[in-house]
């Protein structure tokens, strides 16, 4: 038994049921990875799973964020006193820092759930 999900670029992929934890698919959305910046731990053609929330539950966690008006993308988001730094994982990639009337384009879509990898 699996749900179809689709990603924000229209893609569809099927997740078992049994990864939902008894949420709707509908609480969920899909995240295709492009670029290298979350490098090992997602690499590029990566598909994750992405609970819908509006928070990380913790500073330094990874969540999947907009900003700029920019397209979702899966950064580590620590949270300091008047701002908000997107690290990624790939040192090769500065921090972004974002502050002051930069804060109302930033929003945060939900955290990884799963990870779907294809292995050739």
């Amino acid at each position: 038994n699996s749900i179809a999900n689709e990603d924000w670029c229209g893609d569809t992929v099927n997740i078992p049921a049994s990864f939902l934890k008894g949420r709707e698919a509908s609480d969920f959305f899909v995240l295709s990875v492009k670029g290298n910046s979350m490098y090992p731990l997602y690499q590029a053609g990566d598909k994750v799973l992405i609970l819908k929330q509006d928070y990380i539950e913790d500073s330094g966690d990874i969540g999947a964020v907009m900003y700029d008006g920019e397209c979702a993308t899966l950064k580590k988001i620590e949270i300091l006193k008047e701002a908000v730094r997107l690290v990624s994982i790939t040192p090769e990639y500065q921090p972004r820092e974002i502050k002051g009337n930069e804060l109302e384009q930033y929003h945060v879509l939900g955290v990884p759930r799963l990870l779907i990898r294809e292995i050739n």
